[in-house]
């Protein structure tokens, strides 16, 4: 019987086209991540069978049937890791050498057609985005597909593509072709719930200011203006006082609407440091 001393990737053709032996890279598809199969496998296992694809790559899908070897090449330390899942999903299979159909040719005529029309359309794809953005025409705004303006989804561009190589161009074909439209209206939900909350931090961080200055405010007014014995420590308070709180009143005045009890008290008690301000006589440093 002849020995099956080869693996063979199955279906290896999908992942290599090329017209050499040994070539610089492979074709790995993001579709692997929803393929029920190799999702299966164990980390590991998935290590290994993407190992295999590079190993096959350089042997001409004949991968030397030696555990050991293939352990060292890709530097497993894990001996549980074995090819035999690999085999009973039907990832790879083990076959003689000198079997006919040990590897497929390596690239026909029309694999090397097909090799060709799709180094054309990553070319093409690559130079799509700079072209769209120096060729807008000027009425784009009327041509557009998208419900959002450019400047908008190119926000959304830089916001969640930051691997872009020029958003710019990006966001002229989204705007033409509306093809993320959707995307773009959720990100723009998330950034407006994102403001909200930042600006009811930043609302909730003045109010605790102003609560905290309108009590050193109450003993001030509450002792009936600065305490003579203390001017200069009670006047400093009551400058500091106003610093925080007249800000706030004159936004509370320049709002039209209901004023809250807490609007309503900041307004009186800078009334109140105002005419106490306006009584102190200047401050004079005893040496």
């Amino acid at each position: 019987m002849t020995p099956l001393n080869v693996i063979r990737v199955k279906n290896w053709e999908e992942y290599q086209h090329y017209h050499y032996r040994n070539p610089p890279w492979i074709k790995l598809y993001r579709h692997l991540l929803d393929d029920y199969t190799f999702m299966s496998l164990t980390e590991s296992e998935r290590w290994l069978f993407i190992g295999l694809l590079m190993l096959a790559s350089e042997t001409d899908n004949r991968i030397p049937n030696d555990a050991k070897w293939i352990r060292n090449r890709l530097l497993i330390t894990n001996k549980r890791t074995s090819i035999e899942s690999l085999i009973a999903v039907q990832l790879i299979e083990r076959v003689a050498s000198d079997s006919e159909n040990a590897s497929k040719p390596l690239a026909s005529r029309e694999q090397n057609a097909i090799s060709e029309a799709e180094q054309e359309t990553e070319s093409r794809a690559r130079g799509r985005d700079r072209a769209a953005a120096a060729a807008e025409p000027a009425n784009s705004a009327a041509a557009a597909a998208s419900k959002h303006s450019r400047e908008i989804i190119e926000r959304f561009v830089r916001a969640t593509k930051p691997h872009s190589t020029n958003p710019g161009g990006l966001a002229v074909r989204l705007h033409r072709t509306g093809e993320e439209d959707d995307r773009v209206t959720a990100w723009l939900a998330e950034e407006k719930k994102r403001g909200q909350a930042a600006e009811q931090r930043a609302r909730s961080e003045r109010d605790q200011t102003a609560s905290d200055a309108l009590e050193w405010a109450h003993r001030i007014i509450g002792n009936g203006g600065p305490d003579e014995r203390d001017q200069l420590l009670n006047t400093t308070t009551l400058e500091l006082c106003l610093h925080v709180l007249q800000p706030r009143a004159d936004e509370i005045n320049s709002q039209a609407g209901t004023r809250t009890s807490f609007d309503s008290e900041i307004l009186n008690v800078v009334g109140q440091l105002a005419a106490y301000k306006d009584k102190q006589p200047a401050i004079r440093r005893v040496k």
